[in-house]
C-alpha cells in the first residue's frame, strides 16, 4: 500500500505536460506497444492458411534442390524489373535483364541505384537464413543502398531526467540498435506472431528517418530480408513482383499506421492483411510449380527440351537450353535438335557449335524460286487459259492502273478476308468462282485448304480443352498437324469459343458438337476457317459430356496448354482432393479405377496384352502388372508410402477421365485420320498399298511423259534443220520413233511392274 501511495503521490507532482510528455517518450515505437494489437479473426484465418503452406518448405527445398541456382537467378530478374518499376526507373526491361545476368557499367544515376540494389539482394540471397538485424551488418546495407545519400546522425527529443524535462541529443545508430534489440526480444520470447513483428518493425524504421534519401526502399530491403530469412518461398518466386501488385494498398496502409504512429499507436492491421495474402498466393504459386516439375521430371527429356524450345523467343541458341536443363548431355540436346530439324520444326542460322536456330512458324517459311516466278503457272495449258490465269493472278496491278473497272462488292472481300486471314487475291479469287456469294465462297476456300494441305501428314498434335459448368462437364480435343499452332492466337481463340458454346449446349457426340452454332456459324465451319488461316488441317477429334449429381464434386486439372486434360469425379466436393488426384492421374495414367471394377473379360485382355509383350509371366508378375493400371492402387504420387486407396477412404472416386493429346494415334510419321461423325473410336490408316502404288505410279508416268514431250521436241528441231537432206533423215527418224516408243513402253511397263511387286511384298 505506501508503495501505491508514492506511486500516486508522485504522478499527482507532476504538471499534465510532464505525464503527457513521459507518455509519449514511452510510446513513439509501434514495437513497443506489441501488447495493444488484438488480432482479427479475418488476420487468424490468413495466418492458419499461411503456415499450413509453409510446412511444404521442407518438401519444396528437396524437390528443387538440383536446379536451385536457375531459380535463383530467374527470381533476381524478376525483383530488379518490379523493383526498378516501383522506382519508376528510367530503364527498359531489356536493360534491367542485362544488369541481373552480367556485370555492367553503370550509365545514369538510375542504373547506379539499380546496380546498388542487386549488390543489396545479392548478399541477402546468398544464406537469407543467417541474416541477423546487428548494427554492423544493416549498417553496410544501408550505406550499399543509399552511397550518395548523407545519413541523419543524432536525433533530438525530450527526456526526463529526475522530474525535470532537458532535451538530449541521441546517435540514430543508437536508436536503430535498440530498435533492433527489442525485435529479437520479441522474436526470442515467441509471445507475438512474427508477420506481426516484422510489419511493425517496418513502420518504426520508415518513421525514424535513418537516411535522408531512398528511406523507403531501405525500409523495404530490410522488410524482404527479414521476410526471406523465415519464409523460404522467395527462393523461387519473386517478392517484388507480387509486392508491385499491392503497391497502392500498401502505401495507403503506409499513411493509415504513420498517422498514428506518433500518437504511440500504429494501425498496422491492413498491411499485414496485405503481407499475409502476398505471401499466401507466393506459396500457392510455388505449388503449382512443384506440380508441374514432379510431372515433367517423370517426361522424356527430348520431350522436355522441345517444351523449353517452344517457351523461348523464335531464335535461340544451345547454350539457351543448357542453362534450362543443365543436367541434360549435350548428346540428348543434339539428338533433339536434328530431330526437330528433319520434322521442319526448326532449322539452323549458320554452322558451329555457338550458331542461332529458328523455330518455323506460320508465314516464316521460305519461299523458293516457283513461288517468285512472274509466269510460274504457265503449264502445259492453250494459250488462252494462261493468259486468263495470268490476268486473275495480276487484276490488282491492273485495277491499280485503271486497266479494268472492278464490279466485286469490296465489303465481301473485306469480311471474307477478316475471316480468313487469307490475301487479296485468293479471296476476290473465291468470290468470283461463287458468284458473290458468301457462304459458297467459304465452302470453296475450306476445299482449297484440304486440297493444298498435305496429305500424308497426320493431325496428331493440337490440344485438348475441359470446361466446367455446374453439374456438367465437357472433354474435347481439337487436332492439328504441327505443335506450333498452339502458339497461334487464333488457335487458342478457337478452342475457347469452342468450349464455352459446347458445354452451354445439349450436343452429347461429334456429329451434335459440329453442328452447334456460334454466333450464326455452325462449329464444323469455324473449325475450317481457323484451318485456312493456319494453313493446316483442324478436326475435332474427340467430345465427351459428363454429368454429376448435385452432391457429387469435380476436380480437373489441364497441363501444358492442353496436352492433358483429367476430370476425376469425387463422391463428395473436394476441391483440392480433386485436384491432387487429377495431377496424380496425368502422371500415372491409370487406365482402370480399382481391381474390384475389373470383369474377368478385362483381366484376361489384359493379361493376352501383357504377354504377348513379355512372354509368359507368373499369375504374381501378372497381379502387380495389373495393379500398376488401376488407379486404387497406385502410390500417391505426393506420398508414395499412402495408397490412393487409402487416400479417398472417406471420400472415394466415381470415375475420372484422362484425355491425352494424339491418344491412340500409333502410326504418326505416315498415316491419315479417318474420323467418323459418329464419335465412334478413331482408325488410323497408312497409305501404303493401292493408294501408295496410285501415287508412285502417278509419279513415273508424269516423269515418262516429261521425258517424250524433251525427245519430241528435239527430234523436231533436229528435222528442221536437217529437212534439206531427207533423202537421209527419214530412215534414220524412222529408227529413231522406233527406239522412242520403245524405250517410253518398256518404261511404263516396268513402272506398272514395279509398283505391282512392290504392292505385293506390302
Amino acid at each position: 500500500m505506501m508503495i501505491l501511495f508514492h506511486a500516486i503521490r508522485y504522478y499527482v507532482s507532476l504538471s499534465a505536460v510532464q505525464v503527457s510528455t513521459i507518455r509519449r517518450s514511452i510510446d513513439m515505437k509501434a514495437l513497443s506497444n506489441m501488447e495493444r494489437i488484438q488480432i482479427h479473426q479475418e488476420v487468424m484465418m490468413l495466418l492458419l492458411s499461411l503456415y499450413e503452406s509453409k510446412g511444404k518448405s521442407f518438401y519444396y527445398d528437396d524437390l528443387f534442390e538440383r536446379d536451385l541456382h536457375a531459380f535463383e537467378k530467374k527470381t533476381m530478374e524478376h525483383n530488379l524489373i518490379a523493383i526498378a518499376h516501383y522506382l519508376n526507373l528510367e530503364m527498359t526491361d531489356a536493360r534491367i535483364r542485362l544488369f541481373s545476368k552480367k556485370p555492367m557499367t553503370p550509365r545514369t544515376k538510375d542504373e547506379h541505384l539499380l546496380q546498388n540494389v542487386k549488390t543489396a539482394l545479392n548478399q541477402l540471397h546468398r544464406h537469407p537464413e543467417h541474416f541477423e538485424l546487428l548494427v554492423n551488418e544493416v549498417g553496410n546495407l544501408l550505406k550499399l543502398l543509399s552511397k550518395n545519400a548523407d545519413p541523419i546522425l543524432f536525433n533530438t527529443y525530450d527526456k526526463d531526467e529526475e522530474g525535470m524535462l532537458k532535451q538530449k541529443k541521441v546517435s540514430k545508430k543508437d536508436d536503430l540498435e535498440k530498435l533492433m534489440q527489442l525485435y529479437e526480444r520479441h522474436v526470442k520470447s515467441k509471445k507475438f506472431e512474427l508477420t506481426q513483428l516484422i510489419v511493425n518493425f517496418y513502420i518504426d524504421f520508415l518513421n525514424m528517418n535513418i537516411v535522408s534519401k531512398h528511406q523507403e526502399l531501405v525500409a523495404l530491403v530490410l522488410l524482404y530480408g527479414l521476410i526471406a530469412k523465415d519464409f523460404s518461398v522467395f527462393k523461387y518466386v519473386s517478392f517484388f513482383k507480387y509486392f508491385l501488385k499491392e503497391k497502392e494498398g500498401w502505401h495507403s496502409g503506409v499513411i493509415t499506421a504513420s498517422y498514428y504512429w506518433a500518437s504511440g499507436y500504429a494501425q498496422t492491421d491492413m498491411l499485414s492483411r496485405i503481407l499475409l495474402n502476398l505471401l499466401i498466393k507466393a506459396y500457392e504459386e510455388v505449388d503449382d510449380m512443384a506440380h508441374e516439375y514432379v510431372f515433367e521430371k517423370e517426361l522424356n527429356k527430348s520431350n522436355n527440351i522441345e517444351n523449353s524450345i517452344l517457351k523461348l523467343d523464335e531464335i535461340f541458341s544451345k547454350e539457351d537450353l543448357r542453362k534450362r536443363h543443365p543436367n541434360v548431355s549435350d548428346a540428348t540436346i543434339d539428338r533433339t535438335l536434328k530431330r526437330l530439324k528433319d520434322e521442319d520444326k526448326i532449322r539452323p542460322l549458320g554452322k558451329g557449335r555457338s550458331s542461332k536456330w529458328q523455330r518455323i512458324v506460320q508465314g516464316n517459311r521460305k519461299f523458293g524460286v516457283e513461288q517468285l516466278s512472274l509466269f510460274n503457272d504457265w503449264g502445259h495449258e492453250p494459250f488462252f487459259v494462261k493468259f486468263k490465269h495470268f490476268l486473275n493472278k495480276y487484276s490488282s496491278y491492273m485495277l491499280w492502273l485503271g486497266w479494268v473497272e472492278d464490279t466485286m462488292d469490296i465489303k465481301k472481300i473485306k469480311q471474307l478476308r477478316e475471316e480468313t486471314g487469307l490475301g487479296m487475291l485468293e479471296v476476290k479469287d473465291a468470290l468470283e468462282k461463287a458468284k458473290d456469294d458468301l457462304d459458297q465462297a467459304r465452302q470453296f476456300l475450306k476445299e482449297l485448304n484440304q486440297k493444298q494441305a498435305p496429305s500424308v501428314r497426320v493431325a496428331s498434335k493440337g490440344m485438348t480443352h475441359l470446361v466446367i459448368l455446374n453439374d456438367q462437364a465437357i472433354l474435347f480435343e481439337v487436332n492439328a498437324e504441327t505443335d506450333f499452332v498452339v502458339k497461334n492466337p487464333a488457335f487458342v481463340e478457337m478452342v475457347h469459343r469452342i468450349g464455352q458454346a459446347l458445354i452451354q449446349s445439349q450436343a452429347i457426340t461429334v456429329k451434335d458438337a459440329l453442328h452447334v452454332s456460334i454466333d450464326g456459324k455452325r462449329i464444323e465451319d469455324i473449325i475450317a476457317l481457323t484451318g485456312i488461316v493456319v494453313k493446316e488441317n483442324i478436326y475435332l477429334r474427340r467430345f465427351h459430356r459428363i454429368r454429376k449429381q448435385f452432391s457429387q464434386g469435380f476436380g480437373s486439372y489441364i497441363h501444358q496448354a492442353g496436352k492433358l486434360s483429367i476430370l476425376v469425379i469425387l463422391a463428395n466436393p473436394n476441391p483440392e482432393l480433386g485436384k491432387d488426384l487429377a495431377m496424380h492421374i496425368a502422371s500415372h495414367a491409370p487406365t482402370y479405377l480399382s481391381l474390384a471394377s475389373l470383369d474377368p473379360e478385362t483381366i484376361a485382355y489384359e493379361r493376352f496384352m501383357y504377354e504377348k509383350q513379355q512372354g509368359p509371366q507368373s499369375d504374381v508378375s501378372f497381379h502387380h502388372h495389373l495393379a500398376s493400371l488401376c488407379l486404387y492402387q497406385q502410390p500417391f504420387i505426393k506420398n508414395p508410402d499412402l495408397f490412393v486407396s487409402e487416400l479417398v477412404k472417406d471420400n472415394p472416386v466415381i470415375d475420372f477421365y484422362r484425355f491425352e493429346l494424339g491418344q491412340g494415334i500409333e502410326n504418326k510419321l505416315n498415316c491419315r485420320l479417318d474420323i467418323p461423325c459418329d464419335g465412334s473410336k478413331i482408325s488410323v490408316t497408312p497409305i501404303y498399298g493401292k493408294e501408295w502404288n496410285k501415287m508412285k505410279l502417278k509419279k513415273n508416268v508424269g516423269k515418262v511423259d516429261q521425258i517424250v514431250r524433251y525427245v519430241l521436241a528435239l527430234v523436231l528441231v533436229v528435222l528442221a534443220i536437217v529437212l534439206p537432206l531427207w533423202w537421209l533423215v527419214i530412215p534414220a527418224a524412222v529408227l529413231v520413233f522406233t527406239a522412242i516408243f520403245s524405250f517410253c513402253g518398256l518404261y511404263t511397263l516396268f513402272g506398272l511392274n514395279t509398283c505391282k511387286i512392290e504392292e505385293e511384298k506390302k
